[in-house]
Parts: C-alpha cells; sequence; structure tokens
C-alpha cells in the first residue's frame, strides 16, 4: 500500500518567496523557480523554550534569504519528492479553507 512521508515543516514566503522543508534528514530550501538546494541541518520540534534554542529558531525566520542559495543540489528524485510533499501539504490546506468556507455559508 501506501506508506506516509516522513514529518516535514514546510516555510514558504509569498510573492515569490523562497521556501524551505524541513524534516528528519535535514533541509531541502530554494528560492523561487530556482532548483532545490540540501542542508544537514535538521528540524527541530517542540517550543523553544532555552535561550540559544530559541535564538536558533529566530536566526532561521532571519536568514531566510540564504535559503536555496546555499547548501548542495539535490538529485531529480529528491526533487521530485519535494514537490510531492508540498502537494501534499497545499491539497490538505486547500481542502480545510473550502470546509471552512462553506461552513460559513
Amino acid at each position: 500500500m501506501a506508506s506516509l512521508p516522513a514529518s516535514f515543516k514546510y516555510d514558504r514566503y509569498p510573492s515569490g518567496g523562497p521556501e524551505r522543508i524541513q524534516c528528519d534528514g535535514g533541509t531541502y530550501a530554494r528560492q523561487h523557480g530556482r532548483p532545490w538546494r540540501y542542508l544537514n541541518d535538521k528540524m527541530r520540534t517542540g517550543f523553544a523554550n532555552r535561550l540559544p534554542e530559541r535564538n536558533r529558531y529566530v536566526m532561521t525566520f532571519a536568514l531566510r534569504e540564504d535559503w536555496g542559495r546555499t547548501g548542495e543540489p539535490v538529485d531529480k528524485e529528491t526533487a521530485r519528492n519535494s514537490n510531492g510533499w508540498i502537494k501534499l501539504a497545499e491539497a490538505a490546506l486547500s481542502v480545510t479553507l473550502r470546509t471552512q468556507a462553506s461552513e460559513q455559508i
């Protein structure tokens, strides 16, 4: 049968901004219209309650302009999987938004 992808977090900035997928295997990022790149930066989970860890969360978003500009290029299979993960997340959000809109009517 089918198996679910590993846990992941997806960040996207509007208006053609950068995208990032974080998972247990590392971080995949790209600038709009550019290929995916890989960094060996593991996904963080939970709430950052210690100051050094909180600063890592803040710096990750502060440095988003660098997403997809550094790291190793990924192979075609990994790029296809990354695009599939994004489609899965967007489909789930689309269903949720449509359901909420129809409940308001």
